[in-house]
This record gives C-alpha cells, sequence and structure tokens, in this order.
C-alpha cells in the first residue's frame, strides 16, 4: 500500500468516527429530551397528588371547620409547619418519607399531618413512571386574595388571613435542568 492510499484510509476512517459520534450524539439527545419531557409530565402528577393530599386536610388545626359560621382569623395558627411529634413521627430522624411512602395521609390522630400548615417544610421522595428521584419540597403561606374585574391577583400576606397557598417545588437532578412549582390556594 502506497502513503497516498495510506493517507485516505485514514482520512475515510476519521470521517467515519466523526460521523457515528455525531450519531451517537444526535441519538443521546433525543433520549434526554424525551426523559426531560417525560420527568416534567411525571413531577405534575407526583406534585399534583400531594396537592390534592394537603387539600383535603382542615384548614387550620385550631379551628373546627365543621362548625357553623367562620372563626377570625385571628384564631389560626400563627406558626406554620409540623409540630414536633407529627415531623418525627412521619419523617423519622429528619429524613423524608421515601422508604414508607405517604405516612402522612392519615389524619386521625397528631402523630399524622392533619391540617394543612403542617406541610410547610414537608419533604418527600417519589418515584412515579418508571423514574427514579423526584424531590418534593412544600411551602404554605397566608395569602391576599383580591379581584379587579376578571384578574386574581394574589400577594404573600404577613398576616393570617382565609386564604393559603400551598407551593410544591419539585426538582429530579437526573433528568430535569429546572426544578418546576406547582401552586394552589386553599380557602377556609
Amino acid at each position: 500500500m502506497g502513503m497516498g492510499q495510506t493517507i485516505l484510509t485514514t482520512a475515510f476512517l476519521v470521517l467515519i468516527s466523526i460521523a457515528i459520534i455525531n450519531i451517537v450524539k444526535m441519538v443521546s439527545d433525543k433520549d434526554a429530551g424525551y426523559y426531560e419531557k417525560l420527568a416534567i409530565e411525571q413531577s405534575g402528577e407526583l406534585s399534583h397528588a400531594l396537592l390534592d393530599e394537603i387539600a383535603t386536610k382542615k384548614f387550620d388545626s385550631t379551628v373546627d371547620t365543621s362548625a357553623f359560621g367562620y372563626a377570625l382569623t385571628t384564631s389560626f395558627d400563627i406558626a406554620m409547619g409540623a409540630g414536633a411529634v407529627a415531623y418525627n413521627y412521619v419523617m423519622p430522624g429528619g429524613t423524608p418519607d421515601s422508604y414508607t411512602p405517604f405516612r402522612s395521609i392519615r389524619g386521625d390522630n397528631g402523630n399524622y399531618y392533619d391540617d394543612i400548615d403542617d406541610y410547610n417544610g414537608y419533604v418527600r421522595i417519589a418515584s412515579s413512571g418508571g423514574l427514579t428521584g423526584f424531590r418534593l419540597w412544600v411551602s404554605v403561606y397566608y395569602v391576599n386574595v383580591t379581584t379587579v374585574g376578571s384578574n386574581v391577583n394574589i400577594s404573600a400576606s404577613g398576616l393570617r388571613t382565609y386564604f393559603k397557598k400551598v407551593d410544591v417545588r419539585v426538582s429530579n437532578t437526573i433528568y430535569m435542568a429546572d426544578t418546576l412549582t406547582y401552586s394552589r390556594v386553599i380557602q377556609y
């Protein structure tokens, strides 16, 4: 084989290698996009399941919501978050309830989360649709809700109101580039 043929063969192998690398990259980028879309879809399902769970709880632990009439906002809890007993029972040692999923659901005794604001600071690790590593963080706070025409304005309140907003932030470091936030306003 002459020097010219060797150079042509080497150049051909380099071009083929570059083409194969580009094809592999294109396929892996397509797979990454598919898994990111799937993770975003699953994050929505997980967060809405958690929001639905929270919405079934009492508005506030200090107020009987089955009583006739409305309670004054001054009778609502000031502090948001679970008490130490409930927190440690649901999340032993302060770790999320990934190994015993959804222990927070019961509300028939004080060892579980029984009202909306107990979930403030709550963390859940979950898997869904064959994807693992979803981390859900919950924030609960009072909000003011006003309407101007057909527009609804929601703003955080430093005072107790008849509205609580629940934000669930979802991340997945494996499949999602960004943290997504899903929210719901719950009225007394």
